[in-house]
């Protein structure tokens, strides 16, 4: 019998790849709640997948159902493309709907037999996910942007605002940008984002001429970007938001012949 092949670097980019394709999407942080007592290793299930040593086990744990049901679908949809793409005959990923409770995905995953969780998408889905993970030690990938939820064997690959809008500032600088400006969200994001900013300004020099914040989900972004560009005075604008915001927000900064400012 053929023996499972080792995770190789290409297969690991491959899982962070496939997790990027959803990038797009932004994801604010949630209360994150104490872990519970680790849970039990879970037995097989009379439902487990069937034995295969060729290929490595990858748990998806996403919501098929609910607010978030779209995200969880396009996450799943790109590890399908991923395997595609790449002809990554050595992995088996299975998803698990998470959408009727977090540790009973999770208690599935281990008890199928995976040996790395891919999820949740949320951080206060985090604790449950490694009371169950953690005995069986069995490492945990969340889609959380909120770092608190790191450990030893729990790590975070969502959009985390201190490195992106650090690195973005440092590029700015870099090519000749002096005066900010920023669209943020209302919320925990966007104090993130703004604080980051106020930090890479700091460290990176560079003026902060304005900001505005909006409610997501809704065309306030285009409001708030009315007024910034009534207010004028900057060479580059940061918006912390997903690509199609970005646009709409665009499409109104530079509305009417004005100045064309950098768009971060």
């Amino acid at each position: 019998m053929r023996s499972a092949r080792l995770l190789t670097g290409r297969n690991l980019a491959l899982v962070g790849g496939l997790m990027l394709a959803a990038g797009c999407q932004v994801i604010p942080k949630s209360d994150v709640s104490t872990a519970p007592p680790p849970a039990p290793t879970p037995e097989p299930s009379a439902t487990a997948l069937p034995t295969d040593s060729g290929r490595h086990r990858i748990a998806l744990l996403v919501p098929m159902d609910g607010d978030t049901a779209a995200v969880g679908q396009a996450i799943a949809n790109a590890t399908t493309m991923a395997l595609l793409d790449t002809s990554a005959d050595n992995l088996r990923i299975t998803t698990y709907d998470t959408s009727a409770g977090v540790s009973a995905a999770a208690r599935k995953a281990i008890a199928d037999g995976n040996k790395l969780i891919l999820g949740p998408l949320m951080a206060d889905g985090v604790p449950a996910v490694q009371a169950v993970a953690r005995p069986a030690g069995v490492p945990v990938i969340s889609f959380s942007n909120d770092t608190s939820v790191a450990g030893p064997d729990v790590f975070v690959i969502g959009h985390v605002p201190e490195q992106s809008v650090r690195r973005s500032v440092q590029y700015a600088r870099a090519r000749g940008s002096n005066r900010f400006a920023a669209l943020l969200p209302e919320g925990d994001y966007g104090n993130r984002a703004a604080s980051a900013l106020d930090n890479a300004l700091r460290d990176f020099g560079g003026a902060l001429a304005g900001r505005e914040s909006y409610a997501r989900g809704n065309t306030s972004i285009v409001s708030a970007a009315q007024r910034l560009r009534a207010v004028g005075g900057y060479d580059t604008v940061l918006i912390a938001d997903s690509a199609r915001l970005a646009i709409q927000a665009t499409d109104e900064l530079q509305r009417d012949g004005s100045a064309r400012a950098r768009i971060l």
